[in-house]
């Protein structure tokens, strides 16, 4: 079966200027763990999930510690940082480097490089490179209902 047969094709746009609250309240309310970035022509510009921006949210250099105390700074809070980064445009915690698969291609293709490189979804692009949908590993389950 062909990627445009089972991708999500209703999606929220995120454009790099996108602040982050507005990006979290679009994961949240759609039930996506990351969104495609697009430029003003609808190309991929990159993608964004939920952990690019807990990456960003949380102190640099952490290490788990193994005794079980607090790996960040005293003082450090989780509601101030978020407070902090919530204007933040979504191009500072961006992967700019992504993966793609046209809406052509077999579905097949698609769940071996999820599985392969550890994506929960991909963006699904035309042949002249315009975003035309999204490919969710749960997309690609859906056969088994």
């Amino acid at each position: 079966m062909k990627v445009a047969q089972r991708m999500t094709r209703e999606f929220p746009r995120v454009r790099e200027e996108t602040p982050l609250r507005e990006l979290v309240r679009a994961l949240w309310e759609g039930g996506f763990s990351g969104l495609p970035v697009v430029d003003a022509e609808g190309r991929v510009v990159g993608f964004v999930s939920e952990r690019d921006v807990l990456e960003a949210i949380l102190p640099r250099g952490l290490e788990l510690v193994a005794s079980g105390a607090p790996p960040w700074p005293e003082g450090w809070s989780l509601e101030e940082r978020l407070r902090e980064l919530a204007e933040v445009p979504v191009r500072d915690c961006m992967v700019r480097e992504v993966a793609r698969v046209r809406d052509d291609e077999e579905d097949a293709y698609a769940a071996e490089l999820m599985v392969r490189q550890g994506l929960e979804a991909v963006p699904v692009v035309d042949r002249d490179g315009a975003l035309v949908g999204l490919i969710r590993r749960i997309d690609l389950l859906k056969g088994l209902l």
